[in-house]
């Protein structure tokens, strides 16, 4: 990922981590130096849900429950006049250096998504984040995403420069 990338990610992320009374330390040893982000299961569900509630999403009620390994989101959306519910399943680990986020089911206001779509959704969403990271510049890697029912933890690992 490049430096400009994690700087990015940094100040899009800061408002929210302080928001989310995220818990954020940092450590070093003779090769890299690891940020590690941990946050509680109100704080990432609460930020979940104000994600996809915000600018002009039209889904409401939304609820985030983490399990582990992934996060069950329920909602509605008003369509013609009326409300119908849904959810969806989001798997959040590390692959490679680089955040992986997948869908596993989706299931919303009316529409199913069969396992190609998702197949597809997914593909297009891994090929966006290496695009993304391609140039990683001072090889900074996501290690150690790990989602519980208690909460999200991840580290960003980066080599140490002389």
């Amino acid at each position: 990922m490049s430096k400009k990338i994690i700087y990015l990610l940094g100040l899009l992320l800061m408002p929210v981590l302080v928001a989310c009374s995220a818990e954020v330390s940092f450590r070093l040893d003779d090769n890299y130096s690891y940020l590690t982000i941990t946050m509680s299961e109100e704080s990432v569900e609460n930020m979940i849900e104000t994600l996809l509630t915000s600018g002009d999403s039209q889904l409401q009620n939304v609820t985030a429950n983490l399990r582990n390994g992934d996060v069950y989101v329920t909602g509605e959306v008003r369509r013609n006049g009326t409300t119908q519910s849904g959810s969806l399943i989001v798997q959040i680990g590390d692959q490679n250096g680089l955040l992986d986020i997948e869908v596993t089911s989706f299931n919303f206001a009316g529409y199913t998504a069969n396992q190609a779509g998702i197949d597809d959704f997914n593909e297009r969403l891994a090929n966006r984040i290496a695009s993304n990271a391609r140039d990683r510049e001072n090889d900074s890697e996501f290690t150690d995403v790990t989602v519980t029912p208690t909460g999200l933890e991840f580290t960003i690992r980066t080599p140490r420069r002389e």
